[in-house]
C-alpha cells in the first residue's frame, strides 16, 4: 500500500478535482507527495522553452513588420528597372 491514495471532491457539476490524501502521516523516509513531482529542471525547461518560443514570434513579427514597410520602395525600384 502506497503512503498516498487519491479521492475525488465534486466541485461543480461534472467537474471533477482529484486531492492527494495521506493513508498514514508523513515520516522521513516515507514523505507524503504527489506521485510524480516535476523537478526543478523540468521547470527550468519549460521557461527556456517558452522564452524561445516568446523570442522566435518576436523575430517574425519584426520581420513581417519590415517587410510590409518597405513595399513602397520595392515598388519604386521595381519601376525604376522598367525604364
Amino acid at each position: 500500500m502506497s503512503a498516498w491514495s487519491s479521492r475525488t471532491i465534486r466541485a461543480r457539476p461534472f467537474v471533477k478535482v482529484t486531492v492527494a490524501t495521506c493513508i498514514s502521516p508523513p515520516t522521513r523516509s516515507n514523505p507524503c507527495r504527489r506521485p510524480n513531482p516535476r523537478s526543478r529542471k523540468e521547470l527550468l525547461m519549460d521557461v527556456v522553452g517558452w522564452t524561445a518560443t516568446a523570442v522566435v514570434v518576436l523575430v517574425l513579427l519584426a520581420a513581417a513588420a519590415v517587410g510590409v514597410r518597405s513595399i513602397p520602395d520595392i515598388r519604386r525600384y521595381l519601376k525604376m528597372r522598367q525604364m
